[in-house]
């Protein structure tokens, strides 16, 4: 079983099947970032999503305000924006090179079409998303009404390992 990281998402990649992501990567032109180049900014990823195959990429949102509230670091085997392959949104997602990025770009329907096509995966990305979402919830509501005190703690939970959690190695509450 994977680790889960509040930072570092689930790998989704390996809910795909084997031969799907070979012919992916096998017909695809591999396109490469520099570190501190950024790959995507709001509305470039209108058809399409990354599929990052080697190197680091930190995943954010820009507030108005022009602050930039990080969602994610991204590495090997994981996708940029495949939330909006199930959204008729325009992405507000900026990606940057964290260190040298080599991807390939999936055309959303590709995917669409992959999960579709397979009903085990469809669950399993939509049990993965509905986990997602409980997470954002939670910490929406640590935000609006913990103290700081909870706020850190609930925070450090998140990010402490889930499998050493559910051992009993880990317990911040």
């Amino acid at each position: 079983m994977q680790s889960e990281h509040f930072l570092y998402p689930t790998n989704i990649i390996n809910m795909f099947p084997a031969s799907q992501i070979e012919h992916w990567t096998a017909n695809k032109n591999v396109e490469t970032f520099k570190k501190g180049e950024l790959i995507c900014t709001p509305g470039q990823l209108s058809d399409s999503v990354y599929l990052i195959i080697e190197g680091h990429a930190r995943i954010f949102h820009i507030h108005l305000e022009g602050k930039e509230c990080v969602l994610g670091i991204l590495s090997k085997g994981d996708f940029i924006d495949l939330l909006h392959v199930f959204s008729q949104k325009e992405s507000q997602l900026f990606a940057k090179a964290l260190t040298e990025v080599k991807l390939i770009s999936l055309t959303k329907a590709e995917v669409r079409n992959e999960i579709q096509q397979n009903k085990e995966l469809s669950t399993t990305l939509l049990y993965y998303f509905a986990n997602r979402l409980q997470d954002t919830i939670e910490v929406l509501e640590q935000v609006a009404y913990g103290k700081v005190e909870e706020r850190l703690l609930f925070l450090l939970d998140k990010l402490a390992n889930k499998s050493e959690k559910k051992r009993g190695l880990v317990s911040f509450t």
